[in-house]
């Protein structure tokens, strides 16, 4: 099959319908879980037992 066939058939399902509320609402749960303004990821500072 052809890749362009089997994206726009899935662009057409999350346009209309049910289609579009499970992709509203997948989106905002993907936005709920990584925020756009998050800060970036990093260790915490332990003190050195030395």
């Amino acid at each position: 099959m052809d890749i362009n066939t089997l994206m726009a058939q899935v662009a057409d399902f999350f346009s209309h319908g049910i289609g579009r509320i499970i992709g509203d609402v997948l989106r905002a749960v993907y936005n709920f879980l990584y925020p756009a303004n998050a800060d970036a990821a990093r260790l915490p500072e332990t003190a050195d037992a030395a």
